[in-house]
């Protein structure tokens, strides 16, 4: 029996890919090849550039790969920008004592989702038009299952009202503390949102509703 997803944890979902907003630092001046700065740490441009790029190759390796590639944004600004939520999202749990997740628990995860999406590969493709490339894809399930963890912290749940808003006060306090500071180049980091602002061109253009065969 497959686990339920509950609305909550889909929000939540949607927050880590970059369809609902997150929190706010102010950019600042750019640190030279650092994409970000979060709590003093680096994040270099050459490890946003690499997480792009494997993106980028698992698209040109799939039969459809020029459609994905012509649908998606300026990838390495969407990537910064899941970059920087991880790391909310990592310290969120670790402050609240819910980072203790297994390899074992990810790995579940993952089998539930490929089953219900009708197998591996199946699977792979969908997050792939998410511009999630099949080796970031425990990561992103990791996320997701925090996220649920912290909720469950906080005592909120689908029927919460403003369970959203709750959740996402806390990942705006987190994000207050750790004090981002992101190289103007990817944008600049708004923290009452949780993600980077400044752009024109959204970072995941829409793909087309497939047609049924007549």
């Amino acid at each position: 029996m497959h686990r339920r997803r509950s609305a909550l944890s889909l929000s939540a979902a949607a927050l880590l890919l970059g369809g609902v907003p997150l929190l706010a630092g102010c950019g600042s001046e750019a640190h030279p090849g650092a994409a970000a700065l979060v709590d003093g740490d680096r994040i270099e441009v050459s490890s946003v550039q690499a997480r792009a790029e494997a993106v980028r190759d698992a698209q040109r390796a799939v039969p459809n790969g020029e459609r994905l590639l012509e649908q998606t944004g300026p990838l390495p600004r969407y990537t910064l920008n899941y970059m920087l939520r991880e790391r909310v999202v990592e310290e969120t749990a670790a402050n609240l004592g819910v980072d203790d997740l297994t390899r074992r628990e990810v790995q579940k995860f993952r089998t539930e989702q490929e089953n219900a999406r009708g197998g591996p590969e199946a699977y792979e493709a969908f997050m792939l038009q998410q511009t999630v490339a099949p080796d970031q894809i425990d990561t992103v399930l990791r996320m997701q299952l925090l996220i649920d963890r912290i909720a469950q912290k906080l005592g909120v749940g689908p029927q919460t009202p403003n369970a959203d808003e709750v959740l996402n006060a806390e990942f705006v306090e987190t994000a207050q503390a750790l004090d981002i500071d992101v190289n103007p180049r990817y944008g600049e980091w708004n923290v009452e949102m949780v993600s980077l602002t400044g752009g024109t061109e959204p970072w995941i253009k829409p793909a087309p509703v497939p047609q049924e065969p007549a």
